[in-house]
């Protein structure tokens, strides 16, 4: 019986990952509605503590970050650079970089190109959908990045 669910477990796993793996391509290739695809009906996005709990939200944040063809940055691409796993949570070290090419918090566009490390940690729901996406970054480094 054991095996059994050993084997459901790792199937559920897989599964995950797949989703994850496709909304990462979604993020990299900047395709909004592939990274809405991979989150549950009733996800939630915690960006540095700050809650987006509609996908309205969602996708607006996405957009206005640059995951579309409008937002503060261009060129977004997110690398991992390590992962961690559980039975229903991924964590993602991550090399994020881009360009900025739009207003954002109050600066204007600078043409600078940017690179942050960054900690995303998701968890999914039943169906395998991402129900939570907590990103965490240090906006002090981005700014002075910007700023240079």
């Amino acid at each position: 019986m054991r095996a059994l669910i050993d084997m459901d477990a790792r199937v559920i796993l897989e599964t995950r990952l797949k989703v994850l793996e496709d909304h990462l391509s979604a993020e990299n290739e900047h395709k909004i509605d592939g990274i809405m695809r991979t989150f549950s009906p009733e996800a939630q996005l915690i960006f540095n503590g700050r809650p987006f709990v509609t996908r309205e939200e969602i996708y607006k944040l996405h957009e206005s970050f640059g995951f579309s063809e409008m937002g503060s940055f261009s060129r977004l691409k997110i690398e991992i650079a390590n992962k961690f796993v559980t039975e229903d949570t991924v964590i993602l070290e991550q090399n994020f970089s881009g360009v900025h090419t739009g207003e954002w918090m109050g600066i204007a566009a600078t043409g600078k190109v940017f690179k942050l490390d960054i900690c995303t940690i998701y968890q999914f729901d039943g169906k395998n959908k991402i129900r939570c996406e907590r990103v965490y970054l240090d906006w002090s480094s981005l700014r002075k990045q910007l700023a240079r």
